[in-house]
């Protein structure tokens, strides 16, 4: 398959991202099912970075890393995506009793170091595979760092967190 045949398919799925953040954030009442469809997008998008657009530490790169802007449009998507869920979550938050304020602040902070831990360790493992002293976060051995299984838990763990810290009255 061509690179470009593959570019127009990574933008079209960061496009379809696009338009649904957008519908999942003009909804006045947002249903389980447009939460699960932006959760599974995220998680897709996930393996493409982890599987398709992360090479082997024994391969070459080439010129660089072409997939760096599509990278940062996963990002902010991803982003958006964890300050909807914060702020829905502090909506939903905002009612419970205490206990179960409690329990879900535990669970997003054991989520969170889960989270840093996994990453901070894949970060280490993959510096001392390749050994990079300079300009190491632009090679493209490196892009599963931005958005990974880490990443994400990470990224939803701190956004429950923060709507469980603010749902106190």
């Amino acid at each position: 398959m061509s690179d470009l045949w593959i570019w127009l398919m990574l933008v079209s799925y960061l496009i379809v991202g696009l338009v649904g953040m957008v519908w999942l954030t003009d909804k006045d009442d947002k249903s389980v099912v447009s939460w699960s469809v932006m959760l599974s997008y995220h998680l897709v998008n996930l393996f493409f970075v982890q599987f398709l657009m992360t090479i082997a530490p024994d391969q070459s790169s080439g010129n660089g890393n072409p997939h760096i802007p599509y990278l940062l449009l996963s990002l902010v998507l991803f982003v958006w995506f964890c300050t909807c869920a914060s702020i829905e979550a502090w909506k939903k938050l905002r009612v419970l009793d205490s206990w179960w304020k409690i329990g879900i602040l535990l669970v997003s902070l054991l989520g969170s170091g889960v989270g840093l831990f996994l990453l901070l360790n894949l970060i280490e493992t993959i510096r001392n595979q390749l050994d990079y002293p300079y300009t190491w976060w632009a090679d493209m051995h490196f892009n599963s760092l931005y958005f990974s299984f880490p990443s994400y838990l990470l990224g939803l763990s701190l956004a429950i967190l923060a709507a469980s810290l603010f749902s106190w009255k």
